[in-house]
């Protein structure tokens, strides 16, 4: 059992989410919003094109109601630009004024980590990371903070934006943290049970060594987290009271901080 595979509330955020998708021919958050390049490949190869820019303020997401006929996947929703549903980390560039953000939308999935550094590397001085994300891999979650600590960079959730579950791993890394009044920041308890590899595992380790032992593992695996998640918080100066906060979160229900509660834990440390 890994935890590197935990997924923490992708395919829960998108559920959430669906029914206030933007009609398929708008961009989902930031208006003209593109794709971004992929991650530069190593030396010796060509350099990777530039990261896309966005010379507009993001715009708030469109309500609308559920249509009655069929859902879209949030595969479907990322093919038609919906970066937010996406499995893994699209990066742009926003500027405003003289203020350059790297934009980070879609689920943080395996590898994000490295591709984050790279494009950060690629994208040059950046004063903020703006967060859009449904969460994913809490590892890449926790790594990714780390090096937003380590730049000393602001994060933001802007108003249009939504930052959940191992997402608001990510924006903890912020030396100053901020969320826009329609930002939206969401908890919940950290979960493996939607992932199959998970799963399997599981089974595997009861039929070969017994339900006993892999109760114990499991306990031992839960002990461990939540461990390693106690000392980010205080390693990011959030008080701990936001473990217990999220803990009792059940995955299928996140919630929504409000301001007050966003000051209370000092995930937001600016007005």
């Amino acid at each position: 059992m890994k935890v590197g595979r935990m997924k923490v509330g992708l395919l829960v955020a998108a559920s959430l989410l669906l029914a206030a998708a933007a009609p398929a021919d708008e961009p989902l958050i930031i208006e003209n919003g593109v794709r971004a390049a992929p991650a530069p490949e190593p030396m010796p190869a060509p350099p990777p094109p530039p990261l896309p820019e966005k010379t507009a303020e993001p715009a708030p997401q469109p309500s609308a109601a559920a249509s009655p006929g069929h859902q879209p996947t949030p595969a479907e929703l990322c093919g038609k630009g919906r970066l937010f549903f996406c499995d893994s980390m699209n990066f742009a560039i926003h500027r405003a004024g003289r203020r350059r953000s790297l934009v980070l939308q879609g689920g943080i999935g395996a590898g994000d980590t490295e591709r984050f550094r790279a494009a950060l590397e690629q994208a040059g001085p950046i004063d903020e990371i703006m967060l859009d994300s449904p969460g994913g891999v809490l590892e890449e979650g926790l790594a990714i903070g780390r090096i937003v600590r380590a730049r000393k960079l602001t994060t933001h959730v802007p108003n249009g934006f939504a930052c959940i579950s191992a997402c608001n791993f990510v924006f903890m890394g912020g030396v100053v943290r901020y969320v826009d009044p329609g930002g939206v920041f969401m908890v919940h308890m950290f979960t493996a049970s939607g992932s199959e590899d998970f799963i399997a595992d599981i089974a595997t380790e009861t039929r070969e060594k017994g339900l006993p032992s892999t109760v114990r593992a499991i306990e031992q695996e839960a002990a461990e987290t939540a461990a390693k998640v106690a000392r980010y918080l205080v390693e990011m100066s959030v008080s701990l009271r936001f473990l217990t906060e999220f803990a009792a979160i059940p995955n299928a229900n996140p919630r929504r901080l409000n301001a007050d509660e966003l000051r209370q834990y000092n995930l937001v440390n600016t007005d």
